[in-house]
């Protein structure tokens, strides 16, 4: 189970790249071959090589070792939760992509690319809402939450960085980083002093 949850989100990532390449934004030569000097490629999104070596394998370990009840309220709770969530963040990479394009959003609108990250990134938060939020079987090892947390922080600003020499990190890019790590630190600081 493990190898078939991490290919299947190592290969969304790849469609991503696919759908990139077939919009012209896959790599910066590609981009500029269009007259796109401002923007940024899908190779240069430090997001997509976190969900592939990163955020695919993390998942990939808690769906292997973990059942979840995605039925339960905790479940629809977090699917509603989840789904608002990245709707939201959606609308805004779309209105962000209208001043430096992307490969996941340019010119007023969400790629397919765009679109394939989104069902990524919905996958992605509900698993580990489920994982950290809700009761698990067997329970949730402290050994498993330590690792998970620490890739997550890994995540958190390789999902903001650009490779790019004139990309820098903007206040937005450290309060989101230190939100997120502070979050996820927490939970897991809970479960291995209170539980």
């Amino acid at each position: 189970m493990f190898l078939t949850i991490l290919c299947a989100g190592i290969l969304l990532v790849i469609l991503q790249g696919v759908a990139a390449y077939c919009d012209g934004y896959f790599s910066q030569r590609q981009m500029q071959s269009r007259g796109i000097t401002n923007g940024y490629s899908f190779l240069q999104h430090g997001g997509m090589w976190a969900d592939m070596f990163i955020v695919s394998p993390a998942v990939a370990l808690i769906a292997s070792k973990y059942k979840i009840n995605y039925f339960s309220l905790y479940g629809i709770v977090f699917f509603a939760g989840t789904f608002i969530v990245v709707r939201a963040m959606g609308r805004l990479y779309c209105e962000y992509g209208k001043i430096i394009p992307e490969a996941h959003t340019h010119d007023g609108r969400t790629t397919l690319a765009g679109w394939i990250h989104g069902i990524f990134a919905f996958a992605v938060i509900w698993e580990c809402l489920m994982f950290y939020l809700s009761p698990t079987v067997p329970k949730q090892k402290v050994e498993d939450l330590i690792f998970v947390s620490f890739l997550l922080t890994l995540l958190f600003p390789l999902g903001v960085i650009k490779f790019s020499l004139r990309w820098k990190f903007s206040l937005g890019d450290y309060i989101q980083i230190g939100v997120l790590t502070l979050l996820v630190w927490s939970v897991t600081a809970s479960y291995i002093f209170v539980n």
